[in-house]
């Protein structure tokens, strides 16, 4: 497109001097990953808070949904799991967001996105048992944004 380049010389102008440790290309990469990873953030900690301050709404549920499985006896168990589990999540994205801006290091986010992705397998499996389907399919498209965040902070190491 010819009205590209104007544009990218005003942007390499506009930015003078500084040089960034990245290149373009492993920048727009980090770009991605953080993101993904603000998504996800946002996500699992707004669901992660939900699960602890209605614990006793969010066990009677989860007792709900589990009762004609073999894992009735283990609701509240499981709660708290997936609990920690998106606090977890939450906590290390958010750090991993702050060090990638930071330091330009986006090990930490790695690992936030990857906990996440084990959260949402986490999730799938209890929907899948509880046959919801539905439920479980609406999974995807977190699940796509977690693993789109890790190829894209893979191709930053």
């Amino acid at each position: 497109m010819e009205n590209d380049q104007p544009a990218a010389d005003a942007f390499e102008s506009m930015m003078g001097s500084i040089e960034f440790p990245l290149s373009k290309y492993l920048f727009g990469m980090a770009l991605v990953a953080i993101l993904c990873g603000l998504f996800l953030c946002i996500t699992f900690t707004q669901s992660g808070l939900n699960k602890l301050f209605d614990f006793k709404g969010n066990k009677s549920y989860f007792q709900s949904v589990f009762e004609k499985t073999f894992l009735k006896n283990s609701a509240g168990l499981l709660l708290v799991i997936m609990t920690l589990m998106e606090l977890l999540s939450g906590l290390g994205l958010a750090v991993g967001i702050v060090v990638a801006f930071c330091c330009f290091d986006t090990t930490i986010l790695f690992t936030g996105l990857g906990l996440s992705a084990l959260s949402l397998i986490c999730l799938l499996t209890g929907q899948r048992i509880a046959k919801d389907y539905a439920g479980a399919a609406s999974l995807t498209t977190y699940f796509l944004i977690a693993i789109a965040g890790l190829m894209a902070t893979a191709l930053t190491f």
